[in-house]
């Protein structure tokens, strides 16, 4: 299942074409403080459109003996900005491996499936700094074997004894991100400050003096001698 997914997003990476003129670089800061570093990357495909992968690598999650492995595709729009500013929507997959602790219990297997996020992104700097905020709800299908602390458990029996169907909440970021933009797009944006900022001076003008013009040098005549 999980190579699955990776090959989807990479297919979805290598459909974009070579006008794709921003991508993203970014880390989830509230998966960073439970201890599962991560790294996303988001790419533009259109003006108001991108996919983003994200990718957890949890070995001491809570800062206990818990490991999680996790891969995030996503397809986003931004319905009322061009991309990676402002309100985005998304439709998301996910995959997990997990091998967890909790109350002398241990539940290891895998969840997958898919569900709908919504985010907010704010710039921190004029061209390359933002921070975005993200929630989604979905459904899942999981299996894992679940044991006992104490029990008995043949190391070699790796056969499921649990599994089912949940919808809840899956993804909670507050993302930092560094975006690279090509050349071109850079001046675009300096263009589009350039044109707001004319016609802030248009709609506002500023009294200004006229030059004044150098006074003609005048001759004086001169009589000739008698």
């Amino acid at each position: 299942m999980m190579k699955r997914l990776i090959l989807i997003a990479l297919i979805i990476a290598s459909a974009t074409t070579a006008r794709a003129q921003i991508l993203a670089v970014k880390t989830n800061a509230l998966a960073d403080v439970v201890m599962a570093p991560n790294v996303g990357f988001e790419l533009a495909v259109g003006n108001s459109m991108s996919v983003n992968l994200n990718a957890y690598f949890g070995w001491k999650m809570l800062y206990g003996d818990n490991r999680m492995q996790a891969f995030n595709p996503e397809f986003r729009y931004y319905p009322i900005s061009k991309v990676m500013d402002k309100l985005f929507v998304g439709i998301s997959s996910y995959y997990a491996h997990y091998d967890l602790n909790f109350n002398r219990e241990n539940f290891m297997g895998d969840a997958a499936g898919g569900g709908i996020t919504f985010g907010w992104v704010l710039p921190l700097t004029r061209f390359h700094w933002n921070i975005e905020f993200e929630a989604g709800v979905g459904i899942f299908y999981y299996e894992h074997k679940r044991t006992y602390h104490g029990d008995y458990e043949d190391p070699n029996n790796r056969r499921f004894n649990e599994h089912g169907v949940k919808f809840q909440p899956f993804k909670l970021g507050v993302n930092f991100c560094y975006i690279f933009r090509y050349k071109n797009e850079v001046d675009s944006k300096v263009k589009r400050v350039k044109k707001v900022k004319e016609a802030e001076k248009e709609a506002n003008p500023l009294i200004e003096t006229p030059a004044e013009t150098p006074a003609a040098d005048t001759a004086t005549d001169q009589q000739p001698a008698i």
